[in-house]
């Protein structure tokens, strides 16, 4: 078999990420297309008849529709003739389709200059029946207008997607039709001879899930979504994804090696005529029955039962839930530290807190299975970053309760009177499940007090759903805040009353952070004097300091294994601070250093945090023009800023 150049991809745009298959490379690619006046014709499930069909676009718009994997073959309609049509005009034409249909494409433009055609098609397992699927569709009884997504990612995972069918969601390996699909059982007769495989692809990119790319690639791994891309023509286009995202290449076999179908074809089952005649006789509920297991049963009995599963525990009035993003990945010192300042806050009301950490149907549910989890994690990631972090929040106080989002657990909510939401971009609606983080639970929580305090959106997303899911559940909260002036403006416009409130971190003065970091930072810092960078985005140029730079992220630095009170500590003690982190600049702030705010590249929502802060305090400064700033005698609102949350939060707590 032939090698091509092999690439793995993740774009920047964590929306983009979110709503496509895996990594987002079609979507880039087909904007760029139009961007530059062209046209693209790809597949798209019609909301009226849940039908796929081809496509012509010619409006960024029409994308969103075409995002993500079809799990039905498609039906091409008139779409060959237009394309023939739009390359004799002249224009740029981008084609995407299966490895057959591609083929076709190429076999029917046999006598049309196809310069200006890009071809794209896809690591094929093979194409189910359009009848099967309107028979499944029928068989849930769904029905039109159809809200189909076959890869949605509910728990933020691209390699654990859920399908998702108007209200019908399930976890694809748990899902009749997928395991239908997968097994073999509904694919076109053509599938099971198809010669459009390894070297047989005809088009000039295949695009598919890089299954294994955290074994070949670690670095190019992202939780989030990460795409195949293999290249054989056009590799101009790779300039174009190398500023929306991260390209890497890497080697053709270790690419294709967790991808079989990329050259072999799918295998007829042995008992293929059974199931079909089930299928076409309706009878979906008798396919796959599962065998009768009296252990398994007896077991279920018993959790059902048991009192810490089953019973709704008493209130427990000391106790405070904190509902934030729990992130232990290696730069969210932030996260971790804005936390950490909240529950320190509420101890000093003789409250109790503890980080509610709500999960999905395969989140670690019992004792076992989280002792057996977090004693891996350490194992496997000891004396890294994500270990040392983990284990500072252990050491200072950050206590954690594990409930998944199920009607026999979630009842382990009730153990806590009164739940506050924040801080951090949690309530940010490009962030699946965000729904979990604002408060939609499996039962009813009303009892329940909820407050809110300092949450971001980050992203104000004008979505019927999300503006939906905003305004029904804040309406329980008893009291609404946010971080940024323009979260106010978005709530506000729906109808829910909101103030705006400091960043937790704020809630501790220089001098008690002083005090954390000379009793959790470990680590020695230079004698030198230094200049900290931390980037979270890319730069199309670094800034250059005339003294020593010392960059967290860099992982040939002394400094990237830390913890976040390290991270402080050298925040601290730097002669400037050059960074686009929020909580970066928080802490130049409380610390009162020099710093320089920078741009990160496609980042669209992020400048609305440091204007807001900036115009809270009253701070004249200006984005992007790589400058430094130091003028804190012109703040005059941040103590009694400060001083307006502190009372905030006791209200909520003693409300």
């Amino acid at each position: 078999m032939k090698s091509y150049d092999t690439y793995v991809y993740s774009s920047a745009n964590i929306q983009t990420l979110m709503t496509s298959s895996s990594g987002g490379v079609f979507y880039n690619l087909a904007v760029y297309i139009l961007s530059n006046n062209g046209v693209v014709y790809a597949s798209c499930l019609e909301n009226e008849t849940g039908r796929n069909v081809h496509r012509r676009i010619s409006d960024i718009k029409q994308v969103e529709n075409c995002k993500k994997a079809k799990y039905v073959f498609s039906n091409i309609g008139n779409s060959f003739y237009l394309c023939k049509k739009d390359l004799i005009e002249g224009k740029k034409v981008l084609f995407v389709g299966t490895p057959c249909q591609i083929a076709s494409l190429k076999v029917f433009l046999n006598a049309v200059d196809i310069t200006n055609l890009v071809t794209i098609d896809f690591v094929c397992h093979g194409c189910p029946k359009p009848t099967i699927w309107e028979k499944y569709l029928s068989f849930l009884g769904a029905k039109p207008p159809y809200d189909i997504d076959f890869r949605f990612k509910k728990f933020f995972s691209w390699e654990k997607y859920w399908i998702k069918i108007n209200n019908f969601e399930e976890e694809a390996s748990k899902n009749l039709y997928m395991n239908l699909f997968l097994k073999n059982y509904i694919l076109l007769d053509s599938c099971y001879s198809c010669r459009f495989k390894g070297d047989n692809h005809v088009s000039d990119l295949t695009i598919g899930d890089a299954w294994g790319v955290s074994a070949y690639a670690p670095k190019s791994y992202n939780s989030k979504g990460t795409s195949l891309l293999i290249c054989r023509n056009h590799f101009e286009l790779l300039e174009t994804l190398k500023t929306t995202g991260d390209l890497n290449k890497v080697e053709f076999d270790d690419a294709i090696a967790k991808n079989k179908s990329y050259y072999e074809q799918a295998q007829k089952p042995t008992d293929y005529k059974k199931v079909n005649k089930l299928i076409l006789r309706n009878e979906f509920s008798q396919l796959f029955k599962p065998k009768r297991n009296m252990l398994k049963n007896l077991l279920k009995v018993f959790l059902k039962i048991h009192p810490f599963c089953s019973l709704r525990p008493r209130p427990k009035k000391q106790m405070v839930g904190i509902v934030t993003n729990y992130a232990f990945n290696k730069y969210n010192f932030g996260n971790r530290l804005q936390n950490f300042a909240l529950s320190e806050k509420i101890k000093e009301q003789n409250f109790k807190p503890a980080n509610i950490l709500i999960g999905g149907l395969n989140g670690p549910s019992y004792p076992l299975e989280r002792f057996y989890r977090n004693f891996t994690f350490y194992q496997k990631n000891k004396n890294k970053r994500n270990y040392l972090i983990k284990k500072s929040c252990r050491e200072s106080g950050i206590k954690e309760v594990w409930i998944n989002n199920t009607k026999r657990e979630i009842n382990k909510i009730f153990m806590f009177p009164k739940i506050i939401y924040g801080g951090d971009q949690i309530w940010n609606p490009c962030w699946e499940p965000f729904k979990i983080r604002l408060g939609d639970y499996c039962v009813d929580t009303s009892s329940i007090k909820k407050e809110s305090f300092s949450p971001s959106i980050c992203v104000y997303s004008k979505k019927d759903e999300h503006v939906k899911a905003f305004r029904q559940i804040l309406e329980s909260f008893r009291h609404v805040s946010v971080r940024e002036i323009d979260a106010k403006d978005y709530l506000n416009g729906i109808g829910i009353d909101s103030k705006v409130i400091l960043d937790p971190v704020f809630l501790m003065d220089e001098k008690e952070w002083k005090i954390y970091i000379k009793k959790y930072s470990k680590i020695k810092l230079p004698e030198h004097k230094y200049s900290l960078h931390y980037f979270l985005g890319k730069r199309e140029k670094e800034f250059i300091d005339n003294t020593e730079i010392i960059n967290v992220l860099d992982k040939k630095s002394e400094y990237y294994n830390i913890n976040h009170f390290d991270f402080i500590n050298l925040i601290l003690n730097a002669e400037n601070v050059v960074t686009d982190s929020y909580h970066a600049l928080l802490f130049s702030i409380i610390f009162k250093k020099r710093f320089m705010i920078c741009y990160r590249d496609n980042d669209n929502n992020g400048p609305s945090r440091f204007t807001s802060i900036f115009k809270l305090l009253n701070i004249k400064y200006q984005i992007g023009k790589d400058t430094f700033f130091d003028n804190y005698e012109s703040i005059s609102s941040l103590e009694d800023l400060i001083n307006e949350s502190k009372q905030y939060l006791i209200n909520i707590l003693n409300d």
